[in-house]
């Protein structure tokens, strides 16, 4: 259903985002 896929699609981007966020804070600490 359109319901099951947006779910889907926004959990996938959560994870990415929160992946793409905790790389630059260890890029941060290491520069």
């Amino acid at each position: 259903s359109p319901i099951e896929r947006i779910t889907r699609d926004a959990r996938v981007l959560t994870i990415a985002g929160g992946a793409t966020e905790g790389m630059l804070e260890v890029v941060a600490s290491m520069s």
